[in-house]
């Protein structure tokens, strides 16, 4: 007589290869619940329902959700970590995916609210006393108790931008000097220096010093109204 694993129980059973393997198709590769449904039938012959894929997800999320609350504690205590929203639909309306994440941890939440109260909702940032690398939004730099660096993913995008409205040169060149000092960061790192070296780093201040007052000279600030009046 084969012995069967303990929890292949009903005539028609499913193992846990197979389920982590929809699960896996569902949210690892964004496949729909019925095409994945579809490819497991061609590759093995066996016929799942859309609703039965979805069971499969929801019993991996019970189990998943301790260690998923641990990602959110590991983050707090990370000494940088990462932020950053984006919109999302739920049921046809607009909500905010938050996301904090390290190079080892990754937590989303979402919430009706882009801003404060969506930051609050998810809390991380409230607790989080280190690094916070985010982009220029508000709602940011509220939590006082973290320090803050600006992201530079988000500035190579806004420099691009900025390259492609005005035809000036200046944001690539600050583009380019960004990339360089990734790439130097890299390079310490391999060879097991603590940081880049400093005639490295005055050569890169040196050069961002520049490109600033290139943009200033093609691009003057100017003073608001309000700032007039005061």
């Amino acid at each position: 007589m084969p012995v069967f694993p303990d929890k292949i129980t009903p005539n028609v059973s499913y193992g846990s290869r197979i389920k982590a393997y929809a699960v896996g198709l569902v949210h690892g590769h964004f496949v729909s619940l019925e095409r994945t449904a579809q490819i497991i039938r061609d590759q093995y012959n066996i016929y799942p329902s859309n609703g039965t894929v979805q069971n499969w997800i929801n019993e991996a999320q019970a189990q998943l959700l301790p260690m998923y609350q641990q990602c959110a504690q590991t983050i707090v205590h990370s000494p940088v970590a990462h932020f950053d929203e984006s919109g999302v639909r739920v049921n046809g309306k607009l909500n905010w995916l938050h996301v904090a994440a390290t190079s080892n941890a990754v937590y989303y939440s979402v919430h009706t609210t882009r801003g404060q109260g969506g930051i609050d909702a998810a809390n991380i940032l409230p607790q989080f006393t280190g690094c916070a690398v985010h982009d220029h939004w508000r709602a940011y730099w509220r939590y006082a108790q973290a320090t803050h660096a600006l992201c530079n993913a988000h500035h190579l995008r806004e420099l691009l931008y900025v390259a492609e409205l005005t035809g000036h040169d200046w944001p690539l060149a600050i583009k380019k000097l960004l990339i360089e000092g990734k790439k130097a960061v890299e390079l310490a790192q391999a060879q097991g220096l603590m940081a880049v070296p400093l005639e490295q780093i005055e050569s890169f201040s040196k050069r961002y010093d520049e490109c600033i007052a290139n943009g200033l000279l093609m691009c003057p600030v100017k003073r608001s109204y309000h700032a007039d009046k005061r």
